[in-house]
């Protein structure tokens, strides 16, 4: 588009020096404009990026305090499980013990007899 304004500014009898500055005076005017335009845009833009990493965030902290939910459930879960183990375990052993004493006072008894 430079090169069209100055062959038409030159076109004009317009000195080189006159049409380069008319050409750089609009190209300035042109990123100035185009820079105002943008701010908007920029501006909304960040607006938008910081609504979604607090979504995001909050997204986050939402599954976290889900999971944490269920793990601290599941912990309790296993906790149960174990001391139902543990108690079976002493009932096996319990059992275990009193049948070999009722084996060894079977055993005394048959002797003695």
């Amino acid at each position: 588009m430079q090169i069209s304004l100055f062959r038409a500014l030159k076109s004009i009898n317009m000195p080189d020096a006159a049409a380069e500055q008319v050409v750089h005076a609009f190209e300035e005017h042109i990123d100035m404009a185009v820079s105002e335009a943008m701010k908007h845009y920029d501006d909304r833009i960040s607006a938008m990026q910081t609504v979604l990493e607090a979504k995001i965030d909050a997204g986050f902290k939402s599954i976290e305090a889900k999971f944490e939910g269920r793990f601290t459930g599941f912990e309790g879960k296993l906790s149960g499980m174990q001391t139902s183990i543990d108690v079976l375990k002493w009932v096996v052993i319990t059992q275990a013990s009193l049948l070999l004493l009722a084996g060894t006072i079977a055993g005394y008894v048959k002797l003695a007899t």
